[in-house]
């Protein structure tokens, strides 16, 4: 287990270091949240407190740098970390985390990954409960995205989120998207950009807003059997 803060250490980068970034100047950067790794302190061996944060994997095949956060991590932290990781392409700055990336090969395919542990933060003393957005992974498999940010929770502990699934953009300047809070029922969002519409797009809009209606129905209606 690593024990390097994702985002300590920042600072210029070595000619080796430039050259090595370069390589992945042109990754995509792509943010997950782990469905297995909760953001909450965890006691080392020694007695301190450990914080697991992200994991850093640098897929050459896919051509992209992936931060995989832990659950609960603080919204501010994760942004942190991309920009880290940003700095990095850009050979601007150089932080330890990079310093933990470890090489192996695929062996389906022969590409190069590089990975990192489990990078956080370690302390003397236990962390409280902090206060806050945080990112959490999504469980509803209708929704368009895989995580979420939230500030609040249920009585039970649940994230309060926003899903979002089929979607609808106009050009005439209307949106439509099937929505729902947490896992209550899934509704239709409307947002139109003008008071007046010509008889075409208010046609349209209602044919759209029917349709999404529908398709929400039926997602209420079979959730409603499965409970």
């Amino acid at each position: 287990m690593s024990k390097v803060s994702p985002t300590t250490g920042s600072s210029t980068m070595t000619p080796e270091q430039v050259d090595f970034a370069a390589r992945f100047a042109n990754y995509e950067i792509v943010l997950k949240v782990s469905t297995k790794r909760i953001c909450a302190p965890e006691r080392n061996d020694d007695g301190t407190w450990f914080l697991p944060g992200c994991v850093l994997t640098i897929n050459t095949r896919i051509e992209q740098i992936i931060v995989t956060a832990s659950d609960g991590l603080d919204a501010v932290g994760l942004e942190r970390i991309r920009v880290a990781v940003e700095n990095f392409c850009a050979g601007r700055a150089w932080c330890a985390a990079f310093d933990k990336l470890k090489i192996r090969i695929d062996s389906s395919d022969g590409s190069e990954v590089f990975q990192t542990g489990w990078l956080g933060w370690t302390s003397d003393t236990k962390w409280l409960d902090r206060d806050g957005w945080r990112v959490t992974a999504c469980t509803d498999d209708r929704c368009a995205e895989t995580w979420h940010e939230y500030d609040d929770t249920t009585e039970l502990g649940t994230p309060m989120v926003i899903h979002r699934s089929d979607t609808i953009k106009h050009l005439a300047g209307y949106e439509l998207a099937m929505v729902r809070e947490t896992a209550g029922p899934w509704k239709v969002e409307v947002e139109v950009a003008s008071n007046e519409l010509d008889v075409f797009v208010a046609r349209s809009l209602c044919n759209d807003i029917s349709w999404l209606a529908i398709e929400c129905e039926k997602l209420n209606a079979t959730e409603a059997v499965a409970a």
